[in-house]
């Protein structure tokens, strides 16, 4: 994998940089957080987070929000031996039935004719592992909504380091500036860590968007990101940015609108 130290940097360019595990299907919250970042790092080298996203999303029905979860083999996970990138699923053949189910949710929607054969090649497949489809899923995701940030697995990084320190050192080693956490860490991030270090550290401010889901139904937050694009295919990723952009609290990144030609390429992920 070509590191994200041996590409060109612009002199004096800001490098915005966020840091979440990988989720089944991510949804808007995280989504829009790495909209605003140039490099996202795709936490892999950590304990599992048992009842948390990383093997689980939402999508709306009629009688409210409802999962979709890929069960998992177990062991390790009690004794916290296995990292994200262990894990293995119990049934490798969950995300065949998540497509069955999404089908039937979602075939008459506006953006179903554009995605529903990328949606199938990857979901109609046997998974043994869970990472592989987290990040194919994540990857479609981001592409619909046209974010480009460089992608790395932490695991390529092999950082040191624990809680805040670990994040410190992977901001450090993408050679980033600026750290974009979720507002959530304010409760256990040590920001003096990060300004020892000479990093600058800001909190995401996410307001969620409202889009048609349900007719004759109240609108639901927290379903799966990839839910707007089906519902409006050609006004969802424009919206997103409209919404950053009208937050002047956010970092500098999300102001620019989707990203264009002066964004580096993608980086390729690796399944280590």
């Amino acid at each position: 994998m070509t590191s994200i130290s041996d590409q060109p940097e612009a002199p004096g360019q800001e490098r915005i940089v966020s840091i979440h595990q990988p989720h089944y299907f991510p949804w808007l919250g995280l989504v829009a957080k790495i909209a605003c970042s140039d490099v996202f790092i795709i936490l892999n080298s950590v304990q599992f987070e048992k009842n948390g996203w990383q093997n689980r999303t939402r999508y709306s029905t009629s009688g409210g929000l409802k999962f979709l979860t890929l069960p998992i083999r177990h062991t390790g996970i009690v004794s916290n031996t296995k990292t994200i990138r262990e894990i293995e699923l119990a049934d490798i053949r969950a995300t065949q039935k998540h497509w069955q189910t999404l089908r039937q949710r979602y075939r008459r929607e506006p953006g179903w004719p554009r995605i529903a054969e990328r949606l199938e090649e990857i979901l109609v497949r046997e998974y043994d592992q869970l990472l592989p489809v987290a990040l194919a899923t994540t990857r479609l995701t981001l592409e619909l909504f046209a974010i480009k940030p460089r992608l790395v697995l932490a695991s390529a990084l092999g950082v040191p380091g624990s809680k805040t320190d670990r994040l410190v050192n992977l901001v450090k080693a993408v050679r980033a500036t600026h750290y974009l956490s979720g507002a959530g860490a304010k409760e256990y991030l040590e920001p003096e860590l990060f300004k020892r270090a000479g990093l600058q550290l800001s909190y995401q401010e996410f307001t969620h968007p409202i889009y048609q889901q349900l007719d004759g139904v109240g609108f639901m937050p927290g379903a799966f990101a990839l839910e707007w694009f089906l519902a409006d295919p050609d006004g969802a990723a424009a919206r997103l940015y409209r919404q950053l952009r009208d937050n002047a609290r956010q970092p500098p990144r999300c102001l620019l609108g989707v990203r264009g030609s002066a964004v580096a390429p993608d980086l390729p992920y690796r399944n280590g």
